[in-house]
């Protein structure tokens, strides 16, 4: 089984906290649960240096990745939060023929100031 990978913000450490749904199935993180915002899913993607790519983690200024309802995958979004998919700007396709010249340079919760240049 596939186990998906998660990071989330935790409010009173003010830092990360990765685990995956195993973890949380198991009660293993349950304790960090009510603390917890801003949860990202782990796309399966690696940058450049080796990073992993989650939800919400800006590739470049004014760009990031995101879950489109409409395509049902994840894709680029702006800073407009439109997606480059669905403009026909980025496919997705595109985006991770590229991906080994990708480098994560922050995430839109940290980094307000990367993704509204």
């Amino acid at each position: 089984m596939n186990n998906l990978e998660f990071r989330a913000w935790d409010k009173e450490l003010k830092k990360w906290q990765y685990f995956t749904l195993l973890q949380l199935i198991q009660g293993e993180a349950i304790e960090i649960w009510t603390k917890l915002e801003n949860w990202c899913r782990y796309t399966g993607l690696k940058d450049k240096n080796g990073k992993k790519l989650y939800e919400g983690d800006i590739i470049d200024e004014g760009l990031y990745i995101g879950w489109c309802d409409k395509c049902k995958q994840y894709q680029v979004f702006n800073c407009l939060n439109d997606c480059m998919s669905c403009s026909g700007d980025i496919p997705w396709c595109e985006f991770l023929s590229d991906i080994s010249n990708t480098e994560i340079l922050g995430n839109i919760y940290e980094n307000k100031d990367l993704i509204n240049k």
